[in-house]
């Protein structure tokens, strides 16, 4: 994965500018032919592609590597270059539509298809996601089906996905429009190679950014309703009563859009998803991303109107891939119509609509709640309950604004934030908490409700793709494809194959890094040994079937499998250490560290600094990230307070008792 500020970082060695010299860019379509792979070599053959030419793809053998511009390039997105590649999956320059033509193609040989892209954050894996979803549709469109009232799915998913994204989408310091979950899409074709079906999984929220965004922003969701709110909207939510900074968002006024970005906003000319033709061979390629240029049309005209432009799949206008401090100010108030419309497109109801924003309403006010201690009377120094929580006397009327918005009894959620029920015996007690416990109940609250919105915003995306007549006979269970009845009297209409996208979190490292980003690594890195490991092989099969004697090589430098058993390994790897620690009654993040220290000081890959004791540092494949210890245990445990998620489950808004039922 690479963006332009990479290649331009990279760019000046002298032993890089002597490897590629004498080549024109547009004989470098595949750089296997570079009689030096070297890192410098590489990267100064993608630049000249890219600055000489605007040529933002290129082949490393069966590898695809894209480059993100962070520009528009005329006519690089449209029907002609897919025709293209439906003629000739091999053709050059080399083109995202390119891997698709050949997914396509070994799928209508029965063979299921996987797509792998990956990447630094911020690289622009979701605008290279969304030009293979932009031809796999256009190749195998459905018809709309205007007797049943049925949208075809290319239109479905534009109207359905912006919702996701505004959800679980936001800007970081790398990417203006990061995804801060995985997603998996399986696309489900017939035996004659129609699109009969699309079902989307996601994995890895970020749950912790709704209560601890810090410097970035939240996810987008709130400052579209904080924005683009009515005045009525408002006034039903108590918006006007929220602080201008909260627990969970350090200046909400700070991080509000003023400015709508132009017609034309970054992005490719050229529409890349108007629905028509055809197809390609291959094995399962891999591919590596770090954008393929920019969005296509323009940011406004993607997200609102008639949608017709793909860019408005898995990212909006909004154009991933990109620095946040490069790019227009957001126009989140606009952003808020096009949201709405998208839950509606699920199939919600008004009063499910509503519900959803009476919750991110609560979830903003919830942020405005804190916690005082009361010294209880004649406490000894060891009392566990000497200093008991209330609600601060200045927040009790956002405590309350929660309570109503939620559909529960005021008093009711202060007694399920500020105590809890322990069990002594047969009986139950009642138990208070610590200010700091009660805060830690109200952000596991929040987390909560906010993971039930994105859930129910993803089986309702689901349900409206999956409810379409084409297919009914489609099961969304986990990894098994359906074996039902057919949607109609045809065999054909029954889903026969898979075209499978995978688009995660890029590699991450930031000045803190804690248990989100450990995970988010832990993919990757998961992710680098499968390609390293089919990378080689396959070269290595090639070599043979072919005849050609291949020495031994050592790729210990480039082995990703020492990193990931210090993380993985049963018992002692890292993820398996901090698991057993939250079981260990009186386990905290320094003793999980002691523990990780001692049983990994010899580990190559592991590192203990003596500056900061806190931390720990693993190598990955990509590079070192210095992890913090504080707060593991917490965030591993992720716990729902009990008390406050019975009451909730008996909440007067069905949306809401729903999520916790």
């Amino acid at each position: 994965m690479i963006s332009d500020r990479k290649i331009e970082a990279k760019f000046w060695g002298s032993q890089a500018m002597g490897e590629v010299r004498g080549l024109e860019p547009s004989d470098l379509h595949d750089l296997s032919r570079l009689s030096n792979l070297s890192e410098n070599a590489v990267v100064q053959a993608l630049r000249a592609r890219l600055m000489g030419r605007d040529i933002v793809y290129t082949r490393v053998h069966r590898l695809l590597v894209a480059v993100n511009p962070l520009h528009d390039i005329p006519g690089l997105y449209t029907q002609a270059r897919m025709a293209v590649y439906n003629e000739d999956a091999d053709a050059d320059p080399p083109h995202a539509y390119e891997v698709a033509a050949s997914c396509y193609r070994r799928m209508l040989e029965g063979a299921d298809q996987a797509v792998v892209i990956t990447g630094e954050s911020g690289a622009g894996k979701t605008e290279t996601f969304k030009k293979l979803i932009a031809y796999l549709s256009w190749r195998a469109p459905t018809p709309a089906l205007a007797a049943d009232g049925h949208e075809s799915f290319e239109q479905l998913l534009l109207h359905t996905v912006p919702a996701l994204e505004s959800f679980g989408n936001a800007a970081t310091k790398l990417n203006h429009n990061s995804s801060r979950y995985g997603k998996f899409v399986s696309l489900y074709y017939t035996g004659s190679g129609r699109l009969a079906g699309i079902v989307l999984k996601s994995y890895l929220l970020e749950k912790t950014r709704v209560v601890a965004a810090g410097a970035e922003r939240s996810f987008h969701a709130f400052y579209e309703l904080a924005n683009g709110a009515d005045a009525a909207t408002r006034a039903a939510l108590h918006m006007d009563a929220l602080p201008a900074a909260t627990r969970y968002i350090a200046d909400l006024e700070r991080h509000n859009a003023r400015a709508r970005p132009p017609n034309g906003a970054p992005g490719a000319s050229g529409g890349a998803g108007e629905p028509t033709q055809p197809s390609t061979a291959s094995t399962r390629p891999a591919v590596r991303s770090s954008g393929g240029s920019s969005t296509g049309n323009s940011h406004v005209a993607s997200r609102r109107g008639s949608f017709f432009s793909l860019d408005a799949l898995f990212g909006g206008g909004k154009r991933s891939g990109a620095r946040t401090d490069a790019l227009p100010t957001r126009d989140d108030a606009g952003e808020y119509g096009a949201t709405r419309e998208a839950i509606h497109a699920c199939g919600a109801a008004e009063a499910d609509e509503l519900a959803i924003w009476r919750c991110v309403g609560a979830l903003l006010h919830m942020g405005a709640v804190h916690f005082a201690g009361q010294t209880r009377t004649g406490a000894r120094d060891d009392d566990a309950e000497a200093e008991r929580s209330e609600v601060a006397s200045g927040a009790r009327a956002s405590l309350g604004h929660v309570a109503a918005l939620l559909g529960v009894d005021a008093v009711a959620l202060t007694a399920a934030l500020t105590t809890r029920k322990i069990k002594a015996g047969a009986e139950w007690v009642t138990s208070h908490n610590s200010p700091r416990a009660s805060a830690n109940v109200a952000d596991a609250l929040a987390k909560a409700v906010y993971a039930g919105i994105f859930a129910w915003l993803f089986d309702a995306t689901n349900w409206a793709l999956g409810g379409h007549a084409a297919t009914a006979a489609i099961a969304a269970a986990d990894e098994d494809l359906y074996a039902g009845a057919a949607a109609g009297p045809s065999a054909d209409a029954q889903a026969k194959t898979m075209i499978g996208l995978l688009d995660m979190f890029g590699f991450e490292s930031f000045a803190t890094n804690s248990l989100e980003q450990l995970c988010i690594n832990f993919a990757n890195e998961t992710l680098q040994a499968h390609f390293t490991r089919t990378t080689f092989e396959q070269a290595a099969r090639e070599a043979a079937a072919e005849g050609v004697e291949v020495k031994e090589a050592d790729f210990a430098s480039v082995d990703p499998t020492p990193t990931l058993h210090l993380l993985s390994a049963k018992a002692t790897g890292i993820l398996s250490m901090i698991a057993e620690e939250c079981f260990i009654p009186k386990g905290t993040d320094a003793s999980l560290l002691d523990k990780l220290r001692a049983a990994h000081k010899a580990h190559p890959r592991f590192g203990a600094p003596a500056r900061e004791r806190d931390t720990f540092v693993v190598t990955h494949y990509a590079g070192a990230v210095t992890y913090s210890a504080g707060g593991l245990l917490e965030k591993n445990r992720d716990p729902t307070p009990e008390d406050a998620a019975v009451l909730l489950a008996g909440s007067s808004v069905p949306f809401v008792a729903a999520i916790f039922a």
